[in-house]
């Protein structure tokens, strides 16, 4: 889960997020990139003020050490990138074939609600 949060230590301020949702916004999305996307996602949110009470401290803390100055350019792409992951993934496919796809599917929309 935190491989993201790796990744975003090392480049340019969020850049990687826009990259990420830009990358995977009209494909089927494989894991584990529809978890990674689900997390930058959760970042977005948290990032507009809208964050889960569950958000882990550490992600808490590392976002808000880097937050950006555009948020809200990055949240349409969260939000798009949400709906593919819900609709049309192989994340989502794993989800069903468990007995907690229902309450995976509500976490995920509340995420796109809060986006």
């Amino acid at each position: 889960m935190f491989s993201t949060l790796n990744v975003m230590k090392q480049t340019e301020k969020y850049s990687i997020l826009s990259r990420l949702f830009n990358r995977y916004h009209e494909i089927y999305v494989e894991e584990p990139v529809g978890s990674e996307i689900l997390v930058a996602a959760e970042i977005v949110v948290h990032l507009n003020g809208r964050s889960n009470s569950d958000l882990l401290q550490e992600l808490a803390a590392w976002i808000g050490d880097n937050k950006p100055d555009e948020v809200y350019k990055l949240i349409e792409l969260a939000r798009s990138a949400v709906k593919i992951i819900k609709e049309k993934s192989e994340l989502k496919e794993f989800w069903q074939e468990s007995e907690k796809y229902e309450e995976w599917l509500t976490v995920v929309q509340g995420l796109e609600d809060r986006l």
